[in-house]
């Protein structure tokens, strides 16, 4: 796990100051291989562990190891910065997190279409232009221009923004466009024309993303590692973070489980992340499941260690995004 290569049964038995000869722990090294926890990559090599042979430990043998105080303050730091919102947080979370760990940092943003909504502001630019924004209660800002095809007055636009956060305020966003639709068939003619205000400017603004937001931080980390050094070995990894989707995939699932996950190697649905291994962990926002918080390596990675920190990480964003709740 230290070097990335085979290791033989004379290493083993010098290494652990073993009471027994290099032949027999070699026999017990076939025994391995024969059930698929350990590979033999070179007929005159050692063994390394298999994708099976991780999952072994990490599901019987492995212990979350305790962290320094140091480890606990640099966390806690970041949790306690003052910033002024919710992915500035996020982002510093991820770059503590690939320096604790030596390894890539993944975070994962809530996604927007879940969040409940705050309240609106629909700011005239000129005649035919508006910047419509929208916070959610968890602190997230989103921003779109919207181009009418008809000039619009500032009183007119102040009252359709009184009316859309008296009809929507405390609504889930990915909610909206329907109830909006609904509203302007059953809507009397008094109100109407200002649900279909309402419903055309949502439209307009595409205010509810379709794609994840993710951070990631320390790539450098894992393509100095051994397994990676050979061009045609990091293309596929390099492909994947860049594409983005396949690593939020992974993130998005272990939200929706709400529990830490370990994928190891050939578990990956994603060819490119087949020599690696992702720990994550989900993050709340006043106990509502919110986003994902992970790291990425090499299967060989310190999983006691990485487990332990990818957990503390999830606690303290879930404590830190907190503060914009109120």
């Amino acid at each position: 796990m230290e070097t990335a290569e085979p290791v033989g049964s004379h290493e083993v038995c010098r290494r652990f100051h073993l009471r027994v000869s290099p032949a027999t722990v070699r026999n017990v090294m076939g025994a391995l291989e024969d059930d698929e926890l350990l590979s033999h990559p070179h007929t005159s090599a050692g063994r390394i562990p298999t994708a099976r042979g991780y999952r072994y430990y990490v599901d019987l043998l492995m212990t979350p190891q305790t962290l320094s105080d140091a480890e606990l303050r640099a966390m806690a730091a970041f949790s306690h910065r003052a910033v002024e919102d919710p992915m500035t947080l996020l982002q510093e979370a991820a770059r503590v997190l690939a320096v604790l760990t030596g390894q890539t940092a993944l975070v994962l943003a809530p996604r927007l279409r879940q969040c409940t909504l705050r309240r609106i502001d629909l700011i005239l630019v000129a005649p035919r232009r508006v910047l419509g924004l929208i916070l959610t209660r968890d602190g997230m800002l989103q921003q779109a221009y919207l181009e009418l095809d008809d000039p619009v007055e500032a009183d007119e636009l102040a009252r359709l923004s009184r009316f859309l956060n008296e009809q929507l305020s405390g609504q889930v966003l990915c909610e909206i466009e329907t109830r909006l639709q609904q509203a302007l068939m059953d809507a009397t003619n008094a109100f109407s024309y200002l649900y279909k205000q309402a419903h055309e400017l949502w439209v307009l603004g595409g205010f509810v993303e379709t794609a994840p937001i993710l951070f990631v931080e320390g790539v450098s980390h894992l393509l100095i590692q051994p397994e990676f050094r050979q061009a045609d070995q990091h293309q596929l990894l390099l492909e994947a973070l860049e594409l983005r989707q396949p690593v939020a995939a992974l993130l998005e699932d272990t939200m929706i489980k709400g529990r830490r996950r370990v994928v190891i190697g050939v578990e990956h649905a994603w060819p490119g992340l087949i020599r690696c291994s992702v720990v994550s962990a989900p993050y709340r926002i006043g106990g509502r499941l919110a986003g994902a918080v992970g790291v990425l390596g090499p299967t060989r990675m310190d999983y006691g260690r990485v487990t332990s920190i990818v957990d503390q990480t999830s606690d303290e964003i879930s404590r830190a995004m907190g503060r914009f709740l109120s």
